[in-house]
């Protein structure tokens, strides 16, 4: 949709919405257009860094209502610049925006399932290259997982990382045989994959808690033999 002068005016002559609490021009219910004037040059900013984004944009205000049983509803106001209203259908934008939080399980897929929350290298580099490693492994099962999807015609977020992370390293050893039956075993594991699913759970909360406490013992600060040396001479 293009942004005419006659639009910008309009917006900055809109009264304030009741339901948005600023000046725009209406789009639908709960919906509308509003003009965000650039802000004074943060510190932090070169003025040839600030001088190089626009003076003003156009920004799309949707607000919806979240109801799920049990829980108080609550009301989101969501920021966006896909501002064409017949392409971008507003109850689109709110339910990509809640597949959006689904990224929070995949990072705790990759940390938890993976062993990803405690690095063991100490030096800068090596930190790197034990977090390439966890995320070549982390998209070597999401492709197996996609894979499986894509021949059984299943949605990829219902299948379990753990349990496809579990077949591969099951498989393993049969994948590396010889090549007349690698497309066999193959076709097995993508088979499994897809048998592994999770239960549908909407709105499900993952809050982040421990699940073991820690034990009340001091932390190990020098090498082992010191401190077994040390031990057995205390007495």
């Amino acid at each position: 949709m293009p942004l005419t002068g006659a639009m910008r005016k309009m917006c900055e002559k809109c009264p304030p919405s009741p339901f948005l609490s600023r000046r725009g021009l209406k789009q639908g219910y709960l919906d509308q257009l509003v003009l965000y004037q650039r802000p004074q040059r943060p510190t932090w900013m070169s003025q040839e860094e600030y001088e190089a984004y626009p003076n003003s944009i156009f920004v799309r205000h949707i607000k919806y209502r979240v109801e799920q049983k049990g829980f108080r509803t609550r009301e989101i106001i969501l920021a966006t610049t896909l501002i064409d209203a017949e392409t971008y259908q507003a109850e689109e934008l709110a339910h990509l925006y809640y597949r959006r939080w689904t990224v929070e399980l995949h990072i705790r897929s990759l940390k938890t399932q993976m062993q990803m929350d405690h690095l063991r290298c100490k030096s800068p580099q090596m930190v790197r290259k034990e977090i390439h490693c966890h995320m070549i492994g982390y998209n070597l099962v999401r492709s197996a997982m996609l894979a499986s999807a894509l021949r059984f015609n299943v949605c990829p977020t219902r299948l379990s990382f753990t349990g496809a992370m579990q077949a591969l390293e099951e498989y393993a050893a049969s994948l590396r045989l010889g090549a007349s039956r690698r497309n066999q075993q193959w076709d097995n594991l993508l088979e499994v994959i897809s048998e592994l699913t999770v239960g549908n759970r909407p709105g499900r909360q993952e809050k982040r808690e421990l699940k073991r406490r820690a034990k009340n013992y001091k932390l190990m600060q020098c090498p082992r033999n010191p401190n077994r040396n040390r031990y057995a001479t205390a007495a």
